[in-house]
């Protein structure tokens, strides 16, 4: 396995404490490899760590195609991390234990899917490093009970699945290709990704059994960057998606709310109700096909 986690200056305080926990709460194998990609020349060294400082800053499209490069080259699967992650006890036996999962791609879950307070740690959807503390066995406390109070399968497939660590297996990779870096510095090319993986028969799933906490946004929106810089880039990538997939596809994979609404509109309701997010593209694209002929007509 490959571990690659991608550090910026603008998150860079949060490196050191990410590596030290994944180090501390993954059962790696002997011949598992860790590498840093330091993206804008602001890390000091990190063993045991093999440190990849690149010369100019690159989008997260640009880095993970790298670390999909080092996979194909080795033949080996990848885990994809940004460096803002708190890891818990066996979060990677918990990811990969299902009977499938080793031929798909597996997020696991974080406080942006469900949030719990043990004492005096409240776990948010978005939270800074003070918030969090140093208290570790109070995150465990809440691994133990999120893995308690599950019902249901181990792994499901949501609509919003963030890239934020990600399993990708050499096999995965080699059927669905390398990401789209036509998508600016960060934004929908993970979306694009599953969207892929999808057409290519690979499932994306979420191990409901693995709980991460993810300060999330560290290194863009929530590091401190102006609001016209984040605008910018959202906007970028968003042109982009609707570009590539059409409008209805982005208006439903890109929205944070109002499934149900677009669902309704489109007719995917049974679709969206047994998670058949396969259908719910074909249609969606189909719809997207019938704009652009209808576009194309009007202007001739």
């Amino acid at each position: 396995m490959i571990f690659v986690m991608i550090s910026t200056h603008k998150s860079q305080a949060f490196t050191r404490p990410s590596l030290d926990s994944l180090l501390k709460k993954t059962n790696f194998r002997s011949d598992d490899k860790i590498i840093i990609i330091d993206n804008d020349g602001s890390l000091q060294d990190l063993p045991p760590s093999t440190i990849i400082r690149n010369e100019r800053p690159r989008s997260f499209a640009e880095n993970a195609n790298f670390a999909i490069g080092i996979s194909n080259i080795l033949k080996d699967d990848l885990i994809l991390l940004n460096n803002d992650i708190i890891y818990t006890r066996n979060w990677l036996d918990f990811l990969l234990s299902g009977e499938n999962s080793r031929e798909s791609i597996v997020i696991p879950y974080c406080n942006q899917n469900v949030q719990y307070r043990v004492g005096s740690l409240d776990i948010r959807i978005a939270m800074d490093y003070e918030d969090y503390a140093d208290q570790e066995e109070e995150l465990e406390e809440i691994a133990r009970i999120h893995r308690r109070e599950l019902t249901g399968p181990d792994y499901d497939a949501g609509i919003l699945m963030s890239f934020f660590c990600v399993y990708i297996p050499w096999k995965v990779s080699t059927a669905v290709g390398y990401f789209d870096e036509r998508f600016g510095r960060g934004g929908g090319e993970d979306v694009d990704y599953r969207l892929r993986a999808l057409r290519a028969g690979v499932e994306v799933l979420h191990s409901r059994q693995s709980y991460l906490l993810h300060f999330m946004g560290k290194s863009t929106w929530r590091s401190g960057e102006p609001i016209e810089e984040t605008r910018s880039a959202d906007s970028a990538y968003q042109l982009h998606f609707v570009e590539k997939w059409g409008r209805p596809v982005a208006e439903f994979f890109l929205s944070g709310s109002n499934k149900q609404e677009i669902a309704n509109r489109y007719g995917l309701i049974p679709h969206l109700q047994r998670h058949d997010f396969r259908a719910i593209l074909e249609r969606l694209e189909d719809c997207a096909l019938e704009e652009r002929e209808r576009a194309t007509d009007e202007s001739s």
